[in-house]
């Protein structure tokens, strides 16, 4: 069994594939009128869950985004260490209604309910009303792009254990994986077991 396709079709296959279709996309509180800069505030807290990476023996690892008036500051566990970034918020340019409509197929009603932003050549769509157990963070445009998708749960999800479980399910199907409260790599365990 490919225990990395079975991740990827668990979070990113039919089901949620399925649900985009429907134009089912996570809550996140939006009104029409309002623009996209004024919608980053409503985006302010800590953003968890998962990326690609060459430096992982299972091809991924855990991502931190925190989002404030100031900044973007991102750590990922790479596997190898932690990788850190940090964006100022002014650097942060929303994407305008046509280029959030230009990263989906042609007809597909889901750049409506999306709130993007751009910064150095990333894109990071949050897309609203989705299913409580589905991620509204997704970046595109990095070179992890090739490896797999990268989604990140709300901080409300974060709070209520909607990340959690999502890890721990990592755990149960690929046994570990390489966090940031291990330092960027794969515990000690995983080696053992080789």
């Amino acid at each position: 069994m490919n225990k990395t396709k079975t991740l990827r079709q668990y979070f990113a296959g039919k089901s949620l594939t399925q649900r985009h279709n429907q134009n089912i996309l996570y809550g996140l509180p939006r009104q029409e009128s309002q623009n996209q800069s004024s919608a980053l505030t409503q985006l302010y807290g800590t953003y968890r869950g998962f990326a690609p990476t060459d430096e992982s023996p299972i091809a991924m690892g855990e991502l931190e985004i925190i989002l404030s008036n100031s900044s973007m500051k991102i750590r990922m566990a790479t596997g190898l260490k932690i990788d850190y970034a940090e964006i100022p918020a002014s650097e942060l340019k929303p994407m305008d209604k046509k280029a959030i409509q230009d990263v989906y197929v042609e007809g597909s009603h889901l750049a409506e309910q999306t709130i993007g932003f751009e910064a150095n050549g990333i894109k990071y769509l949050f897309f609203q009303n989705t299913e409580a157990h589905e991620p509204p963070l997704f970046i595109l445009g990095s070179m992890g792009d090739f490896l797999g998708p990268t989604f990140l749960f709300s901080p409300k999800q974060v709070e209520n254990g909607t990340y959690q479980k999502a890890a721990d399910l990592i755990r149960t199907e690929m046994g570990f994986f390489p966090t940031l409260a291990n330092n960027g790599q794969m515990p000690e365990e995983y080696y053992s077991q080789k």
